[in-house]
């Protein structure tokens, strides 16, 4: 008889979980966001403004819990 495999331990979000739009109120800001990422290849560093207006969106919908940008990784810059 071979021994029991070891069970992996599975974590749940740190900043918990990120409902689905189901009343599509982000779908402008989201819009923007895919179209400057498919614009600028790929590079989410030259869509900041998309991505904080998408983020801003979904704080103010309570699609997420509110929480300064800083912390989302999305500190000023000199370009923004």
């Amino acid at each position: 008889m071979s021994a029991p495999q070891k069970r992996q331990q599975v974590f749940p979000p740190a900043k918990g979980s990120f409902p689905i739009d189901h009343f599509q109120e982000c779908n402008e800001s989201y819009d923007s966001y895919m179209k400057c990422l498919k614009d600028n290849l790929n590079q989410a560093s030259k869509c900041r403004e998309a991505t904080k207006d998408y983020l801003e969106c979904r704080m103010k919908n309570n699609l997420m819990q509110r929480e300064k940008l800083e912390n989302l990784g999305l500190a000023k810059t000199p370009n923004t």
